[in-house]
């Protein structure tokens, strides 16, 4: 990862319980990527250095969570308090977490997470 986008501020590591193995923890300026064994399990996106590509449309931080409406409506509508939940593939207990602010509807971060 670090030939692709430089070295990260800080590395840190922690045990996940769920999958019983260690993970190393990049951060990029406020961005995590989360690694097992050298391959990237899980990430967190927060500022707008970084963004998502789901099919056609690329996700960015700041950008407005109404954009998504016509791309993910059944999501969109089961949007709640600040949190709208993509799911990756059925079955397959990963999603994409996205916080928004509840006042402009903007994108604050982007998390993929397991369940």
């Amino acid at each position: 990862m670090s030939a692709i986008i430089g070295q990260p501020t800080s590395i840190s590591s922690e045990y996940w319980e769920t999958i019983e193995e260690n993970v190393e923890n990049h951060n990029y300026s406020n961005n995590i990527f989360q690694f097992v064994d050298g391959e990237l399990k899980s990430f967190k996106l927060c500022s707008s250095e970084y963004s998502l590509k789901l099919g056609s449309y690329t996700l960015e931080i700041g950008s407005f969570i109404e954009e998504l409406q016509s791309i993910f409506p059944y999501s969109f509508i089961n949007k709640s308090d600040g949190y709208m939940a993509i799911n990756i593939n059925d079955g397959d207990y990963q999603y994409i977490l996205i916080e928004y602010d509840l006042i402009d509807y903007s994108i604050k971060s982007i998390e993929h997470r397991f369940y």
